[in-house]
């Protein structure tokens, strides 16, 4: 798994505004397109780690379908910013690439700790067997998402700004460790 952006999409931003603002300070239409759709992400992944920070094995059934309920539009984001970001951006600038690194530094720990916390309360969503799977599908999501998105943003850094590859590997060390701690804890 490459670098992380996933855990990342959106419904399109008006791109005309963005757009002129962003080519005024060197930053392409087509990155800030990519950057538009993982800031939507970002904000609607504070909801979901209110919505597992508060969930208890008493919410039952109800409690973790308003979790999934959550979840699932923004997977559905997160596939859309996939197929924006991962889409031929030609060359990559430095602007381009900072761009992006900024914009995907706050879905890092955003994504680790909703990671962290489902882990945490594996023991609440043990208590109906319907819980815990819906807290197996949203790790399987998040992992699903994030491996697309990443693959593709780590292949054209590599390719066009090596420099930023320290930033991505550590991006990606933080996003697998989360990880394999929460399949680890969910046992697959």
């Amino acid at each position: 798994m490459r670098f992380i952006s996933s855990a990342l999409a959106v419904f399109a931003f008006a791109l005309s505004a963005n757009a002129i603002t962003s080519e005024c300070q060197g930053i392409s239409a087509s990155v800030t397109v990519c950057n538009n759709h993982i800031k939507a992400m970002t904000n609607e992944l504070p909801t979901i780690i209110k919505l597992l920070t508060s969930f208890t094995g008493a919410d039952g059934v109800d409690g973790g379908l308003k979790i999934y309920n959550v979840v699932d539009p923004v997977q559905k984001l997160m596939e859309t910013a996939r197929k924006e970001c991962c889409m031929d951006f030609g060359v990559i600038t430095v602007e381009d690439a900072q761009s992006v690194v900024d914009t995907v530094r706050p879905v890092i720990s955003q994504i680790v700790t909703a990671l962290d916390i489902t882990s945490q309360k594996k023991g609440d969503f043990d208590q109906l067997v319907i819980a815990t799977e819906i807290a197996q599908d949203i790790i399987k999501r998040f992992y699903s998402g994030t491996k697309a998105m990443a693959t593709c943003i780590s292949d054209a850094g590599s390719t066009h700004q090596p420099g930023f590859i320290p930033i991505i590997d550590d991006y990606v060390s933080q996003i697998n460790n989360a990880f394999i701690n929460a399949k680890k804890v969910y046992g697959f």
